[in-house]
């Protein structure tokens, strides 16, 4: 019974000790030698990683493990600074990108070309339209 209580004054004073040392910071201070030099070796972010950074997070999809496995390895293996995650989402918002660019194109090109709308378009003409649009969905597939 008493070591009962023992292990538990040593479990509330170890949980009280833990949180007090998690909240008190210290606050990092370095020189300004070593702040430029670690400025200086820090690698710029490449077009793709700043692109996965700042859209890949838009869409969060929850891959498979085996799948994020394999995808970071390759991640890893080309140095890149991105999680799988972030590859997935900037694949499909750059797809959905081009679906949309595509389809503006499409919808802007035949206003232009027709301004009173489908009443004055021949059926071949409209049958191109609709194959620019379709070439513009797949050539992302």
């Amino acid at each position: 019974m008493e070591r009962e209580n023992t292990k538990e004054i040593l479990e509330k004073y170890s949980r009280k000790l833990e949180s007090q040392l998690d909240t008190e910071k210290v606050p990092e201070i370095y020189s300004k030698e070593y702040e430029r030099f670690k400025n200086e070796m820090i690698p710029e972010l490449t077009r793709y990683e700043k692109w996965a950074n700042a859209f890949g997070g838009l869409i969060k999809i929850k891959l498979k493990e085996k799948d994020r496995a394999r995808t970071q390895a390759q991640l890893d293996i080309a140095h890149l600074d991105v999680t799988a995650g972030q590859s997935l989402g900037l694949s499909i918002v750059a797809t959905f990108g081009v679906f949309f660019a595509t389809l503006l194109t499409a919808v802007a090109i035949f206003f232009i070309k027709y301004p009173r709308g489908l009443a004055s378009v021949a059926s071949n003409e409209f049958s191109n339209i609709l194959l620019f649009v379709f070439l513009g969905v797949i050539a992302r597939a």
